[in-house]
């Protein structure tokens, strides 16, 4: 899922001014991630469980706000300090995301009125700018949105995997990473904002375009190219 925006907190949460809120969700919530939804008490009407234990652990306010435009990377970024929720002892408790939300009225008791602002569950979407074959070691990549460590593995839409070579910062459009892993399926990434599809050469690939009719081109290589009309 990555991070995902609420519609209504695009609208009206002031992320300087404001005070923003968080809260964790515990693996045992069934709320199904929408983004109409609008309020605090939406997330826990739809099956949304917060932690409750270890007994350490509280809601946190994002400290040290700012919102200011990176022209080198073409971007806006908003910034706060991280957020610590202090050593959280062992529970049977799983965290599957944090919770943002502005808070109306200067405290939590009204979570009918808290604008959702947005869920994060860890995860970041990579998108291909450029074909990939098998061997390669190098992905062209939109900028990344996260800081990556060495280690982490990247999975591709199609079920195939690869490993990431040494450490990336957020903003980075190149990733180095391990020899591309068989797969029996097709590895393909579509951006909304850009026109061309790449998949891998060597794999079956069952593409369902999402954003109407697309023109089909074989290269040299194999690969082979959605272009959409």
């Amino acid at each position: 899922m990555s991070r995902m925006i609420f519609d209504h907190g695009l609208q009206l949460a002031n992320f300087t001014s404001g005070v923003i809120r968080v809260l964790l969700e515990a693996h045992t919530s069934t709320y199904s991630p929408d983004r109409t939804d609008q309020y605090l008490s939406e997330f826990f009407a739809g099956g949304g469980v917060e932690l409750s234990e270890p007994a350490s652990y509280a809601r946190q306010t994002l400290a040290g706000k700012t919102a200011a435009a990176d022209e080198a990377k073409h971007q806006f970024e908003l910034d706060a300090n991280d957020v610590a929720f202090g050593t959280l002892e062992i529970s049977s408790q799983r965290i599957v995301s944090a919770i943002y939300y502005l808070q109306i009225g200067g405290d939590d008791t009204t979570p009918e009125n808290d604008v959702l602002w947005m869920r994060d569950d860890g995860k970041i979407d990579i998108k291909l700018t450029a074909a990939a074959a098998l061997t390669d070691t190098t992905l062209y990549v939109e900028p990344i949105a996260a800081d990556l460590r060495d280690g982490t593995t990247i999975t591709f839409s199609g079920g195939g995997t690869c490993t990431l070579d040494g450490d990336h910062s957020k903003g980075d459009d190149e990733l180095t990473v391990s020899a591309l892993a068989t797969s029996a399926a097709a590895r393909w990434e579509v951006a909304s904002d850009v026109d061309t599809v790449a998949i891998i050469s060597g794999l079956d690939c069952i593409a369902i375009p999402q954003n109407g009719p697309v023109n089909i081109a074989f290269d040299a290589d194999g690969l082979v190219y959605f272009k959409q009309r």
